[in-house]
């Protein structure tokens, strides 16, 4: 049975953070079933789904002391397994991508497919590299390595100066250094708009 007063999550909460093992398996045994419901419509999968679900738990139970939620219990289980669940689909699609090429080129020699699948990887790599970058940054520097704009264009565009447009590109250039170590050689690429 979810618990529908205020009240009675604000205690439980408490008692949870105070160690009460009781107060968390009550939490457990009320939000395990529809928590995996709601999981297995992001990731088609029942068994992914509880074992999701059950590692958000035992996380929780981990981090109680650092997690402060602000809104109700109910949301804050909700977007957790929902970010969790998203997060699972992001770290296997590169895995299910290489997956997909090695079984349509089976007869290609192993160096090759192992090349491929780095190459998958490395470009996933970098998206999640871009993705990181300040929003502002990230506009700009794919204004210009994945448009093809001139820096020029960029400032015309948004309205900034040139210097400024230079200055985002170049802050990206160090972030995205520091995100892509093990990818290094790849910032040449990167100066050459030939990653995408």
């Amino acid at each position: 049975m979810l618990f529908k007063n205020y009240m009675i999550e604000a205690s439980l909460l408490h008692k949870i953070k105070k160690g009460d093992d009781k107060a968390f398996e009550e939490v457990f045994r009320a939000y395990f079933k529809p928590l995996t419901i709601f999981s297995v419509q992001i990731v088609k999968d029942i068994e992914v789904a509880e074992e999701i679900v059950q590692e958000f738990f035992v996380k929780w139970l981990e981090d109680t002391n650092s997690i402060n939620i602000k809104s109700s219990l109910k949301n804050y289980l909700y977007r957790s397994v929902y970010n969790s669940s998203l997060n699972y689909l992001k770290h296997n699609k590169v895995k299910s991508v290489a997956r997909d090429y090695f079984m349509v080129n089976a007869d290609v020699k192993h160096e090759e497919v192992f090349e491929k699948i780095k190459q998958i990887e490395l470009e996933h790599n970098i998206h999640l590299a871009i993705n990181k970058l300040p929003v502002k940054c990230k506009n700009v520097f794919e204004m210009s390595r994945v448009d093809g704009k001139k820096n020029s264009e960029i400032a015309d565009a948004l309205e900034i100066s040139i210097r400024t447009v230079e200055t985002h590109i170049s802050n990206a250039l160090k972030i995205m250094r520091v995100e892509l170590k093990d990818y290094l050689s790849i910032l040449i690429f990167i100066l050459l708009n030939l990653f995408i």
